[in-house]
């Protein structure tokens, strides 16, 4: 970082002054700027479930994530539900597959990949994964996941139980919009960028998983990286332009 002269400060920013161009820091701190880049990603979403706050109740998102999961499937024949059928849900039911777990996979739409596939690829996926182990339940809606402190199983609306020790919760993510809001850029589902990657603000740019481009919310890595190169570019002072990609996966 050192070489390509940048500046790596830890800190979290409590506030974006735009009158000002100064980022404030929640340690008081202050940063000037000329141009601003917001990366700052999303979060994931956890329904409103009863229960979602119980021990061993998860998301996956970050390396603290992984670790965490990874620990409490140590012993062999760990029941672990993953809630959500999409891409993260499917990639962490493999993996816990190849560490010994009895996985299910719930999703409430009536195939797996709804974003992805349509029925008869769905089909297709679903028939390879349950001959890997997979159990996998479509159609089903959660009503709460019950327990003491530690979670015991997930309920569904049907009255059954599927016990658990462990839940996954993979609803997909929301992005980490509260400092644009703040600010009063324009956000919609996510903070509202140009083909150059402006933002409502001239010079403030947004690229990765909090931005929306034409109103699309790529929520992809391949995306956050294309658009890093734009917002960067033009930042600096040059000129290039994120024209949307295609949103396919392997």
């Amino acid at each position: 970082l050192e070489e390509q002269r940048i500046t790596l400060i830890e800190g979290e920013v409590a506030r974006i002054h735009r009158e000002e161009k100064r980022v404030h820091l929640t340690d008081g701190r202050e940063l000037p700027y000329d141009r601003l880049v917001l990366a700052n990603g999303a979060h994931p979403f956890v329904p409103p479930i009863p229960g979602a706050t119980r021990e061993g109740v998860v998301t996956l998102r970050t390396l603290a994530d992984a670790r965490q999961i990874i620990a409490r499937v140590e012993r062999a024949g760990a029941r672990c539900v993953i809630i959500g059928g999409g891409l993260l849900g499917l990639e962490a039911a493999g993996g816990l597959l190849k560490r010994g777990a009895n996985v299910t996979v719930l999703e409430g739409f009536e195939r797996l990949l709804p974003r992805q596939l349509c029925e008869p690829a769905a089909e297709l996926l679903r028939t390879r994964l349950e001959q890997e182990g997979l159990v996998i339940r479509t159609g089903v809606v959660v009503k709460a996941l019950p327990g003491d402190e530690a979670v015991a199983g997930v309920m569904l609306e049907s009255g059954e139980e599927v016990p658990a020790d462990l839940v996954i919760i993979s609803t997909g993510v929301r992005p980490n919009s509260y400092l644009a809001r703040q600010a009063e850029l324009e956000v919609r589902h996510g903070i509202v960028v140009d083909d150059e990657l402006h933002t409502s603000d001239p010079e403030i740019f947004a690229a990765g998983d909090v931005a929306e481009h034409d109103g699309v919310l790529y929520g992809l890595w391949s995306a956050a990286y294309a658009q890093g190169q734009v917002a960067g570019v033009n930042a600096a002072g040059g000129e290039a332009r994120f024209t949307g990609i295609s949103r396919t996966t392997r």
